[in-house]
């Protein structure tokens, strides 16, 4: 909405027109509520954000339909035309022998799989932690699970609380849209 047709009086102003902010801007839509979607870049999405380069949509942001069996988007995505698609992810797997020898892997996994079960025991921790206070001292693998976590997450081990690491429900359902995740949000969103 550009400044020149802003509505003189609002019931809400939704700050953000990423995924939830024009979920919250369709259902006060459909409420009848005035009301106004603020967003501070020049494009919707949020951290879904697709980039077209020589006619090949490449999610720069998130990129991924987590729970894709629940997950709401799958649905709002298919019925705007766009396509799921619901291979089995490639990233439980190296794609080239170059970087990691198998022991290496093996080392990696069974660290990842030590922190989220820390992370799991951890859910109702009191005081809540950021979840870089649940990883092992001195291991050479926290900053390759910083990194991974962060590509999950959206931010920064630091900045994830170990509380609501456990609260999330995670079918181990992930699809993709082809047509890029960040496009079918911003198509919602229009």
């Amino acid at each position: 909405m550009s400044a020149t047709s802003f509505p003189a009086e609002i019931d809400v102003a939704v700050i953000g027109a990423g995924a939830a902010g024009i979920a919250a801007g369709r259902r006060l839509a459909e409420a009848g509520a005035a009301f106004v979607v603020l967003e501070a870049r020049d494009r919707l999405g949020g951290r879904a954000w697709t980039r077209v380069v020589e006619d090949l949509p490449i999610d720069v942001g998130c990129g991924w339909l987590h729970s894709g069996d629940r997950n709401p988007w799958t649905a709002i995505a298919e019925a705007s035309g766009f396509t799921v698609d619901r291979a089995t992810p490639p990233w439980g797997r190296q794609t080239t022998g170059r970087m990691f020898t198998e022991d290496e892997q093996r080392e990696f996994r069974a660290a990842r799989d030590r922190f989220y079960e820390r992370l799991e025991a951890s859910a109702d921790a009191e005081p809540d932690l950021p979840a870089t206070a649940l990883l092992e001292p001195g291991s050479h693998w926290n900053a390759l699970l910083d990194s991974i976590c962060t590509w999950i997450n959206g931010a920064e081990l630091d900045r994830v609380s170990v509380r609501d690491w456990g609260r999330y429900a995670d079918s181990e359902v992930n699809w993709r849209v082809r047509e890029g995740f960040g496009a079918a949000i911003a198509a919602h969103g229009e």
